[in-house]
């Protein structure tokens, strides 16, 4: 770290950013990348521009990092800022980013407009190509920038990140020391081989399964956003694989095709297993009976042999060879060489199972409003993980005093201490938790204690989970409580593709270890049925007691694609491992998964029994709320429900309670596990119409689970034919006489019209909604008799407006009954400059207290959300007007949109360029309004947009 910090990077001749005025500088390519990167650390280093300046490099130019030392630095490190107002950011941009429209997601065939940061170098360094490497880094945007690395990666080294936090926070470190207010907007990341070989299911070169990148994002801070980027073939097998390269000269026309070489299978460490006899399994695989290998130098018939295949045991100097998917996705079919002629030449085989470990596209180990949206976010084995990096930092440190016992600890000061708290202090270290051999036991010099009673600065405390305390703390040693967790995280409209095809492993899409706050909204998960996606909270390194995953919500995602959905929609909030905190409100709701497909549900022996909901320990209140979860027709080997470890687990985190599960259709199989997590609570599990697709009948069902549903066939029951391709027709069919049957009145399982609503953002753009899926105060005014909906028009087509009385928008309300009621621009609304301002209750009046469902049509944009109205009433409004010029301000109102039969409120004068007034709008009425600012003589000087309140 110390000789990072003190690199010199003094540009070569005639490599140099220029300035062009007005805050914008250029660092041209001069054609040398090694010069220009080293220009680029030597400008950025230097901070000779002002905060909120505009740095442009090329597009289509390297920008590489630096050789010093016999290591290689990245092109840029970025360095704290002075002078920066808000969120006003130094802008690192590429030439081109006016052909990267804003707002959209960029593609793999934009990398030509992008300037690239390059890692180079093998094989002593990383390859990062931008590093936050000193405490405090601030107000950073990257906009059309490509990070990724160079041949000398490849093959020779795998780096850590592409782009990484690389300062090493203490203890007593505050979110302070952290990166924040950075943001990477239409970027690309993406490994050297990606771009070389191609995806690793097309390639035909072995070279290209060993990939240089296993981190592309590694950040921890404050207001960090990636949005419409890419990351693209992150992971495979590691660079430093020594497997040794086969040469086969012989081979068996056949389906499986068997090559032959001597001694083959010894070579591939492959032993005979019966589970092999159908191919590469989970079960094989587990036993030793095959292994994934990368083909090359088959010419002619045999061309297509070259990529990667799984090989499996034959006999010791053969081997049969099975398609490179059937690993992962359990479907096992061989490769099929009959009529293909003699093997000519020879073949190449090296085994490439070793894969790099671990694999993350973005990962936030620690920080607060972290926003990830719209992005294509691909990886082989985590797309999306927060937590578990051992950085949550606190302000609230203290020093261990002397006389402290394992009850009763003695402060340097309590500032901020609570009861309830986690308190975390130094202790003589020895082996703290080994309640089961399977497990293991865990040392360390860290206890926990939950704090009862806080008396000055004496703490009483009564050990909590695995770390509990149960000795006295070391005199001297630090003392943490209040430390962060993730907060504020939301994962919203990205495409999460784990590309597994060739590289099987990896947990799944996103695992949650620490996230309070948080979101995952409108996302699609795709492509691989061992992609899992929860939340499992974690205190990963001893240190961080507070680990929680608590008001966090799952929904309106689509999970699915060739390979089928995974199972285990997981919540489970308790660490086994180390003491963290129960968690609360964590829950799945409104997510589609339409083809769940089990590990080896199409092999005679199934390896391990799965679950579709999957309840762990420590979580109060929580659980599924209207899923639409199916399995594959003639998927087996599953429940419903399981309930992890239940009873596995140390005092005092329990079973939790509150765990719902209500209103979802879902596959059954072989049910629901029954154990104390949910038997204790019959009363949770209602409302649910399962598809009895497994050993339990529609009758044991029904009455084993009262207050549930159940049908043979769930196919009658829908709109047409189930599956990821036509995900839409996961719904009840308009005559099923299911619908309306869930505990609030709408149709079990989940709304498929606010699910493509929030898959493609549409409600949000509209201006509906928030990034937190809360409606937005000024577009959406409830009221008593009537209720004013203000949205952006954001594409052609009729517009309309339907309102219902029932959840699942089946009886229309007399407001909008009649055909013509329902047009945007009817009597009373008002239509101008893009946005739609339609008042509901102008044409049959609404009911006060009652909650409404609306459905919002832009051609073929659909929005769908509900509202609750109030009592009547009068009601006050305000606005404030900032001008420097205007002498005083009025506000002019109407209750006809024209304002006709208009009054206006006395005037009042603006003092110190600012002026604010106050009206009233009666109940029932619909009040049109705006403001109007005035000169010396009461001439208007302006006039604003006119808005809409709804009085009650």
């Amino acid at each position: 770290m110390a000789a990072l910090l003190g690199l010199s990077t003094a540009a070569p001749a005639g490599a140099a950013c220029q300035a062009l005025g007005a805050g914008r500088y250029h660092c041209a390519s001069t054609g040398n990348p090694g010069a220009d990167g080293a220009a680029l650390r030597t400008f950025i280093e230097g901070r000779t521009f002002p905060c909120g300046s505009t740095i442009i490099l090329d597009a289509g130019a390297e920008y590489h990092s630096i050789l010093s030392g016999g290591y290689y630095y990245p092109p840029v490190n970025l360095k704290p800022q002075a002078g920066c107002s808000g969120q006003q950011k130094t802008q690192i941009v590429s030439s081109r980013l006016a052909d990267l429209p804003l707002g959209r997601r960029v593609s793999w065939d934009e990398r030509s407009k992008m300037a690239r940061l390059v890692g180079v170098g093998a094989p002593t360094e990383t390859g990062l190509a931008v590093s936050f490497n000193e405490k405090g880094v601030n107000n950073y945007a990257f906009r059309g920038i490509a990070f990724t690395t160079g041949p000398g990666i490849a093959g020779a080294n795998t780096t850590d990140y592409l782009v990484a936090f690389r300062y090493e926070p203490s203890d007593t470190d505050s979110l302070d020391s952290y990166p924040r207010n950075i943001e990477f907007d239409r970027c690309a990341f993406f490994p050297y081989e990606e771009e070389r070989y191609g995806p690793m299911e097309k390639a035909q070169e072995q070279k290209a399964f060993w990939r240089g990148v296993s981190i592309a994002l590694n950040l921890a801070g404050t207001n960090l956003s990636v949005h419409d980027s890419l990351f693209k073939g992150i992971g495979g097998a590691t660079a430093w694989d020594t497997a040794p390269t086969i040469t086969a000269s012989g081979a068996t026309e056949a389906e499986p095709a068997v090559l032959a070489a001597g001694g083959i299978a010894g070579s591939f460490n492959l032993s005979n297993h019966a589970s092999c006899a159908t191919g590469c399994t989970e079960t094989c695989a587990a036993y030793g009976g095959c292994v994934m290998a990368a083909i090359e130098g088959a010419t002619g018939e045999w061309a297509s042999l070259n990529g990667v295949y799984n090989l499996v045991y034959n006999d010791a100097d053969s081997v049969k060879v099975y398609k490179g998917d059937s690993y992962s996705a359990y479907d096992p079919s061989g490769y099929d060489s009959t009529g293909k002629g003699e093997l000519t030449g020879t073949v190449s085989l090296r085994k490439i199972h070793n894969r790099i470990s671990p694999v993350y596209a973005v990962f936030f180990s620690s920080g607060q409003n972290l926003e990830v949206t719209n992005n294509f976010i691909e990886s082989w084995g985590m797309n999306v993980f927060t937590g578990g990096g051992g950085y949550m930092p606190t302000r609230h440190t203290a020093t261990v005093q002397a006389g402290s016992t394992s009850t009763s600890i003695i402060l340097s000061h309590a500032n901020g201490l609570r009861v309830g708290d986690m308190l975390y202090v130094a202790a003589p270290g020895r082996s703290v938790y080994c309640t089961s051999s399977a497990k293991g036991c865990w040392t360390g010099g860290l206890r926990v204690g939950k704090v009862t009673a806080i008396y000055g600065t004496t703490v009483m405390v009564t050990p909590w989970g695995p770390d509990g305390i149960d000795v006295a703390p070391a005199t001297g040693g630090l003392a943490r409580w209040h430390g962060r967790n993730v907060e504020g995280f939301r994962l919203l409209g990205n495409t999460l593709f784990r590309s597994d095809e060739h590289m099987p492993g990896g947990k799944g899409y996103l695992e949650l270890k620490s996230c309070l706050n948080c979101l995952v909204d409108g996302n699609i998960l795709t492509d691989s049925a061992w992609g899992l996606w929860y939340l499992t909270a974690r205190n990963q390194t001893g240190k961080d007691p507070w680990a929680v995953g608590s008001q966090l919500t799952f929904s309106n995602n689509l999970v699915g694609g060739a390979k089928g959905a995974p199972p285990r929609l997981i919540i489970a909030g308790e660490d086994d491992e180390h003491t963290n905190t129960t968690s609360e409100n964590t829950f799945f709701v409104n997510n589609v998964l339409p083809e769940i497909r089990f590990p080896n549900a199409k092999t005679a022996s199934p390896f391990q029994l799965y679950a579709i909901f999957d309840h762990g320990m420590g979580i109060v209140n929580g659980g599924w709320l209207h899923n639409t979860a199916l399995a594959m027709a003639g998927a087996s080997s599953h429940r419903v429900y399981a309930a992890g470890g239940c009873g596995d687990s140390p005092a005092p985190y329990g079973y939790g309670h509150s765990i719902r599960m209500k209103d979802n259709l879902a596959s059954f199989g072989d049910g629901l596990q029954t154990s104390a997590c949910i038997v204790n609570q019959p009363g949770l599990v209602k409302k649910n119409l399962f598809w009895a697709d497994g050993s339990a009948s529609v009758s044991t069902i029904k009455s084993t689970w009262a207050g549930n549903e159940a049908v043979a066939d769930i196919s009658a029951e829908l709109a047409g034919a189930c599956n990821f391709a036509n995900w839409t027709n996961c719904r009840l069919k308009p005559d099923s006489s299911f619908r309306g049957t869930a505990s609030d009145g709408g149709d079990p399982g989940a709304d498929i019209e606010q699910v493509q609503d929030h898959l493609n953002g549409w409600s949000r753009k509209a201006g509906l909604i928030d990034d937190w899926n809360h409606h937005r105060n000024e577009a959406v005014k409830a009221a008593g008799t009537k209720t004013v909906l203000d949205f952006r028009l954001i594409q052609g087509g009729a517009c309309t407006v339907e309102l219902y009385v029932n959840r699942n928008r089946t009886v229309l309300h007399g407001d909008t009954q009649a055909a013509g009621d329902r047009m945007c621009g009817r009597a009373g609304n008002l239509v101008d400059d893009g946005r739609v301002v339609f008042v509901l209750g102008n044409v049959a009046a609404l009911t006060p207290g009652t909650e409404y469902f609306y459905r919002v049509t832009q051609g073929a944009a659909v929005m769908v959300g509900s509202f609750r109205t109030s009592a009547d009433a009068v009601r006050s409004f305000g606005l404030q007007v900032s001008d420097d010029a205007a002498d005083n301000l009025v506000v002019e109102y109407s209750r006809n949109p024209d304002f006709t039969e208009s009054v206006t409120t006395g005037p009042v004068p603006f003092a110190a360029g600012r002026a604010s007034v106050r009206f009233t709008a009666a109940g029932g009425a619909a009040l049109y309004y705006r403001w109007v600012k005035r000169d010396g003589l009461n001439r208007r000087t302006g006039t604003g947009r006119t808005q809409v309140a709804a009085g009650g």
